[in-house]
């Protein structure tokens, strides 16, 4: 993914347990795309975009940045259908800020 990214959309979700979202999410789509992680940050490259997964006080940041709003709803929603079914057995959901697409 070599466009400039324009586009961008961030959540939280309030968790005890980032680092297992982070290491689950990114191991699960490094099969199929770039994904790099540790235990506090992941990185996962899309041929439409990014997602940037961290801990953050009190939970997960999840940020995801593309070069348009069309790639970037895509994003989204792979990101969070993805993010949803893995933590269902924890009762949690990802849900993106009000504001969903912010141009950079």
């Amino acid at each position: 993914m070599n466009e400039t990214l324009c586009c961008q959309s961030l959540a939280f979700v309030a968790t005890s347990l980032p680092a297992k979202y982070i290491n689950r999410m990114c191991r699960h789509f490094s099969h199929k795309v770039d994904a790099e992680w540790g235990d506090d940050r992941g990185v996962i490259v899309f041929s439409i975009g990014k997602c940037l997964l961290e801990v953050d006080e009190g939970g997960l940041r999840v940020q995801c940045d593309a070069p348009d709003d069309e790639q970037l709803e895509e994003l989204m929603e792979v990101v969070k259908s993805h993010f949803d079914r893995f933590a269902a057995q924890d009762g949690l959901e990802l849900t993106w800020s009000a504001s969903p697409a912010t141009h950079l």
